[in-house]
């Protein structure tokens, strides 16, 4: 049989996913929903709890005015944070049991599908990279709804922010993202690159791992002795351990390359923000708590377009995860069965479809 490999996109994944906790744990997508919004709100909340203390003191607002403000946007944080918090320990047990139920879909597909599939090579390696998306908390196939809640909560900031700086000029918006965009270009460019050369890594670090183990096997060492080869031994680790020193320079001047590129990006945006804002103050005599407000929200406003950058990467590699996972489970049967008539439930007993 000839296996042919299926491919599907990121918002297929996206939606299979959500398809999948809308029929088995919808308290996944609701929980993803409040999170975002509460992470948005939290950051609102710290945006203008500064600049709204600001203004009160320069409208020589009565102490208990002043106080009651603090104590109001204090207050506010602390039930967000405290609301943030238990929506936090809560989410995981419904995404665990997603994660689960994909477990149990694939455990099913290896139990029942034809032998000519039980003995393929390439759909025996679709079932080792499906464990592996399915593996830990951390794998795809719960890891994502991380990425999906981040995603969502940075086009949330995105928006807002972006109606907030409204009353300003356009070029302090495009300045923020270009910016930004520039900051997650040279930061992809460093992480290509290890990713481009990690099996090189890896090839060095396996054999200096492969010297110590034999050095320290007895049965090796008293050949070692007997022919007098521990010198030799020396210098091949040396070698090795070198060619692995001059790739550690090579990756990690790469990232020093990145983290300057950010350093200059980051001292050009907030540069550049502050002379304008201070042209304003100056000109039109922008109060000092809107300077800060704005100032903040500049700094805020490239976060979300990083994150959101940043949240589709991820996401995509996800979805070449979870692709593996889709494609063995879908993979098609030699025999005249094409699917198969059950599934587990939680309680492992046979659900007929």
């Amino acid at each position: 049989m000839k296996n042919q490999e299926t491919r599907y996109s990121m918002l297929q994944n996206a939606g299979y996913m959500i398809r999948l906790a809308w029929r088995e744990q919808k308290s996944v997508l609701w929980l993803c929903l409040a999170l975002a919004g509460l992470y948005v709100a939290i950051s609102l909340a710290e945006l203008f709890l500064a600049p709204l203390v600001l203004g009160k003191v320069e409208a020589a607002a009565p102490l208990p005015e002043l106080f009651g403000t603090i104590a109001v946007m204090a207050g506010t944080l602390v039930l967000l944070r405290a609301a943030q918090a238990y929506i936090n320990q809560n989410t995981e047990f419904g995404r665990i049991q997603l994660r689960m139920e994909l477990n149990l879909q694939v455990i099913v597909k290896a139990v029942s599908t034809s032998y000519p599939n039980s003995s393929g090579p390439a759909l025996l390696k679709e079932k080792e990279r499906s464990d592996r998306a399915l593996g830990s908390n951390s794998s795809a196939g719960e890891a994502i709804w991380r990425v999906m809640t981040e995603i969502l909560q940075n086009l949330l900031g995105f928006g807002i922010y972006l109606v907030l700086f409204l009353s300003l000029d356009p070029v302090l918006i495009l300045l923020a993202v270009a910016t930004a965009a520039l900051s997650y270009v040279c930061s992809l460019r460093t992480n290509k690159w290890s990713y481009d050369h990690r099996q090189e890594g890896a090839a060095l670090g396996q054999k200096m791992t492969y010297i110590r183990q034999k050095v320290g096997d007895r049965g090796t060492l008293k050949d070692i002795q007997i022919f007098g080869m521990s010198g030799w031994l020396q210098q091949v680790y040396d070698a090795v351990l070198k060619l692995y020193r001059d790739f550690q320079l090579r990756e990690q001047r790469m990232r020093l390359l990145g983290d300057l590129a950010e350093v200059i990006l980051t001292f050009l945006r907030n540069g550049a923000s502050y002379g304008y804002l201070l042209m304003l103050t100056l000109r039109d005599g922008l109060p000092v708590s809107e300077f800060l407000l704005y100032f903040n929200a500049v700094g805020n406003f490239t976060t979300w377009v990083t994150g959101i950058l940043k949240g589709f990467g991820e996401l995509h590699q996800f979805s070449l995860e979870l692709s593996s996972v889709r494609g063995y489970m879908e993979a098609p049967e030699p025999g005249p069965f094409s699917t198969t008539p059950w599934s587990l439930c939680w309680d492992w007993r046979p659900c007929w479809r």
